[in-house]
């Protein structure tokens, strides 16, 4: 089996390491039976043709395993590989025959691997089980240097409770800033938990919701609004951060100005924009800001302060 696979014909170094390491959970044991042996020579075929199509320039690639199949013991061979991987920074697995054990081996990777960004099950069997072993993983303590920022959850059977266990993770996340949840069975109920989430997230800035039948217009409205108030915020504070950086004092102000503007239009609250200048809140920023030409706001900082501007907005 071993000289079909060829390390040479893989350009790229780190999926020449990614491969090595995912083969070295495939011993050629004389007991596993002949239907057994060709089963794992089809799941490292899958993962060998994806690392030979990576340039050989590449420090940072997709991983696309779409259709794979890999089995249990292929994608606990996977993610055993990833664990401690630096290259590969979006894994798509889309109608992969994905369930809830399936989702519990990838919640392990979830709490080890600190490089990917980006994960897609779509159209798996995921469930409502399986959701909650994903978000467990990624509000866990152990996780917490994970730097997931896209999770696509389209199709996998996702009905209201599984809706409430994702509200549950918007809440304990401020990671996040996409997520797709459409083409499930999400009702009215099940989102009205994520939208109240979403009141105290100011990280997420796109969320799918297309083709959930159960869901009225009037629904999806009023969460797409909370959204869009997150989009205009993290905008702000890249403004906020990169003018920082250029010590260009009154132009964060201007840039503050415009958020409030931004956000009392998208309240429909034009009167709350002159009662937010006139709140302590706002003159302590002023203040912070204006104070010294010397001082630069720490990231932190402006971070906090989005987020407790955000929660009196909403009292």
């Amino acid at each position: 089996m071993g000289s079909k696979f060829s390390i040479n014909k893989i350009k790229n170094k780190k999926a020449q390491n990614l491969f090595i390491k995912f083969r070295k959970q495939f011993p050629e044991e004389e007991f596993i039976s002949t239907d057994e042996k060709k089963k794992h020579y089809g799941v490292i075929e899958i993962i060998y043709r994806e690392c030979q199509r990576k340039k050989k320039d590449l420090n940072k690639f997709l991983l696309k395993l779409d259709n794979s199949r890999l089995g249990i013991k292929g994608l606990e061979a996977l993610c055993t590989s990833l664990y401690e991987d630096d290259c590969v920074t979006q894994l798509s697995l889309r109608k992969s025959e994905i369930n809830q054990q399936g989702a519990r081996i990838i919640s392990e990777l979830l709490k080890k691997n600190q490089t990917i960004t980006d994960i897609d099950l779509s159209s798996n069997p995921v469930g409502t089980a399986g959701v909650r072993f994903l978000v467990d993983a990624i509000i866990s303590i152990e996780s917490e240097k994970q730097n997931l920022k896209a999770l696509y959850l389209n199709n996998i059977e996702l009905k209201e409770e599984g809706a409430i266990i994702v509200s549950y993770l918007l809440e304990n996340n401020q990671k996040l800033e996409i997520l797709e949840i459409g083409a499930n069975d999400i009702t009215s109920r099940g989102l009205g938990y994520i939208a109240d989430a979403l009141k105290g997230n100011t990280r997420l800035v796109s969320l799918n919701l297309e083709s959930n039948p159960k869901l009225t217009s009037e629904d999806v409205e009023e969460v797409t609004k909370i959204v869009t108030r997150n989009a205009i915020i993290n905008e702000v504070i890249e403004g906020l951060l990169n003018n920082a950086c250029q010590r260009q004092f009154k132009t964060r102000m201007i840039v503050f100005d415009k958020s409030i503007r931004g956000l009392a239009m998208l309240e429909g609250k034009k009167n709350q924009m002159n009662q937010a200048r006139g709140t302590p809140l706002y003159q302590v920023f002023q203040q912070s800001i204006t104070k010294s030409k010397q001082d630069v706001p720490k990231v932190e900082k402006i971070e906090n302060f989005s987020m407790r501007f955000v929660s009196c907005w909403y009292r």
